[in-house]
């Protein structure tokens, strides 16, 4: 049961994390980065990481944080949700400039998911799923009516 709190705990923190970044003023810029997805199911018990990933025009703040991030992992609960038939995924992606650090993030948490056992552990290839470069827009650029 501790792990399950420890789980829900961290994935509770990313998704805090996300939005605790103030915007600033100056407008994003496309950067090449480098990211992965993470999904779990409480219900079903089953964790998913996919591979690391490069995205070569993914918009990035002056803080270098990803924008639309939100957009990213909604692109995985769909995948998992429809493709793979998992109730209720929560999805996160964690993503960096540097790909040597991302890969080790990536290792950390699949020793970690894998030696626990008490979750259907898998890595989803990028034939399988990868992710679809978002547009960004200004929002002073929409259109009001």
């Amino acid at each position: 049961m501790k792990t399950i709190q420890k789980r829900f705990i961290l994935l509770l923190m990313a998704l805090v994390c996300s939005f605790a970044v103030m915007a600033g003023d100056k407008k994003p810029v496309p950067r090449r980065i480098y990211m992965f997805g993470f999904a779990t199911s409480f219900t079903d018990s089953v964790v998913c990481q996919t591979v690391v990933q490069q995205l070569d025009s993914a918009w990035l703040d002056e803080h270098k944080f990803l924008m639309d991030r939100a957009l990213y992992s909604l692109q995985l609960q769909y995948f998992m949700e429809h493709e793979e038939h998992v109730k209720n995924p929560v999805c996160t992606v964690f993503f960096g400039q540097n790909a040597k650090r991302v890969q080790r993030l990536w290792n950390k948490m699949q020793r970690r998911y894998k030696k626990e056992g008490e979750m259907k552990f898998s890595v989803l290839p990028k034939e399988r799923f990868f992710f679809i470069e978002e547009k960004w827009k200004d929002p002073s650029e929409y259109e009001t009516e």
